[in-house]
């Protein structure tokens, strides 16, 4: 097998093991994030997502799913989502004049 395989292999074993992981110790916090953040929705809450990096880009097309739809074949209500990465103005300033600890 040639290195770039063997990391290929890697990537995707490491990958089977946090899912195998995850399988152990159970979505019991998983179930109570999804049942906060619906109660919230249906009080008229909104979802503000974030990340950094790969993650900011994550966060927003999670937004965006979410706010459009999930499925072509399922039409549903927009669900209030936001991302809080797509302000780069306010996001680069912040970071500038204060600090990455600070922006969210």
């Amino acid at each position: 097998m040639n290195n770039i395989s063997q990391i290929f292999e890697n990537a995707f074993l490491r990958s089977i093991n946090t899912k195998k992981d995850c399988l152990k110790i159970g979505f019991d916090e998983l179930e109570k994030m999804g049942i906060i953040i619906s109660e919230s929705i249906k009080k008229g809450g909104k979802l503000f997502l974030c990340g950094n990096g790969g993650s900011a880009a994550d966060a927003q097309h999670l937004a965006a799913e979410l706010l459009i739809r999930l499925k072509p074949d399922f039409d549903r209500s927009p669900l209030p989502a936001i991302s809080l990465a797509l302000d780069t103005s306010t996001i680069t300033a912040c970071a500038n004049d204060y600090s990455f600890n600070d922006l969210f």
